[in-house]
């Protein structure tokens, strides 16, 4: 393989690569931003108390789990 080549191949791999974790991070973090605004709408309307970290960790769980709460 002629060093272009190569240099070009790993280019194309480097960007595909960061494509690729970019549309993640920016599907997590609209999902975060939606589902945080969601849970404090919920926990305003109950008389339950809630911290951030309650929040974060509840948001973290239905990203893992598809949007479901286990």
């Amino acid at each position: 393989m002629k060093p272009q080549t190569l240099a070009m191949f790993i280019i194309g791999v480097i960007s595909i690569s960061v494509s690729i974790y970019l549309g993640f991070t920016y599907e997590k973090s609209t999902f975060m931003k939606s589902c945080k605004i969601e849970m404090a709408k919920q926990f305003a309307n109950s008389k339950v108390k809630a911290n951030k970290q309650d929040v974060e960790w509840t948001c973290e769980t239905m990203y893992i789990n598809n949007g479901k709460l286990y």
